[in-house]
């Protein structure tokens, strides 16, 4: 069998090569038939290679379009980002300035309400001095009529009297130094702590003690002699003169700030 077909093939193959043979004997003894065969081989293959070399144009071309169409989109997408970049950049800068003022205002409504506040509580420290000072003078005043109206003995008057005057004086000068040297010169409510002692100025509390020491004197001085226009003359100045003012005043340096 296999014989058989390799027999066939053989023929097969013979029977090409001697139509072949043929066609090139037709062909040579017919110049012109040659020459038309020749002709036409060549404008095949020329159409051929033609065909082939415009289809691999037209596929660069394509390409190339597609390329030139890929790398305008990357240059869009690259100005377009740009552009939202400085937009976002904008943004931020404008609620940075925002928010900058936002807190400044905010920091400096608080300031403010603090430095307000304490001038508030200053001008009511400054009343309720006042206030003790009148009930004082009243009581003081109270107890010398009672005194003079013999209700109880006139030397136990002049004691009462000069205990509500000292009483008066010493809350005067306590409130007075601690606004002045000890209270907090931002918040009212507050006490500040000094690492350096010598910032409590303790020559300014020995003055203040001492003009209160003598006003004590020269008070129990006029009491004792029964000079009560003059009593109550020293306890306003002593008064005066502990205070300088408000009670407190202004802290050391200026307002607060």
């Amino acid at each position: 069998m296999t014989d058989y077909h390799t027999m066939l093939v053989n023929a097969s193959m013979a029977l090409d090569d001697i139509e072949k043979i043929e066609f090139k004997s037709e062909l040579m003894g017919d110049p012109v038939k040659s020459q038309q065969y020749a002709s036409e081989r060549q404008n095949k293959q020329a159409e051929e290679t033609l065909q082939i070399k415009r289809g691999n144009f037209q596929k660069a071309f394509y390409d190339m379009g597609r390329y030139m169409d890929m790398d305008h989109h990357a240059r869009y997408y690259e100005v377009r980002n740009g552009d939202l970049n400085r937009a976002q950049n904008n943004i931020v800068s404008i609620a940075e300035a925002n928010t900058s003022s936002l807190k400044f205002d905010m920091d400096n409504t608080k300031r403010q309400f603090l430095v307000n506040e304490w001038y508030a509580q200053n001008k009511l420290e400054s009343l309720f001095f006042l206030q003790v000072a009148f009930l004082a003078m009243v009581s003081s005043m109270i107890v010398i009529m009672l005194g003079k109206m013999n209700l109880f003995p006139w030397i136990f008057g002049k004691y009462i009297v000069f205990i509500i005057a000292s009483a008066a004086a010493i809350l005067a000068l306590y409130r007075f130094n601690y606004t002045r040297y000890t209270r907090d010169v931002r918040y009212w409510n507050k006490r500040k702590f000094s690492d350096n002692p010598g910032a409590l100025k303790a020559g300014d509390l020995c003055k203040s003690a001492e003009a209160a020491a003598a006003g004590f004197g020269q008070m129990s001085g006029n009491l004792m002699s029964g000079n009560f226009s003059g009593m109550a003359s020293d306890m306003q100045n002593m008064g005066g003169a502990m205070m300088g003012g408000p009670p407190g005043g202004p802290p050391p340096g200026g307002p607060p700030s």
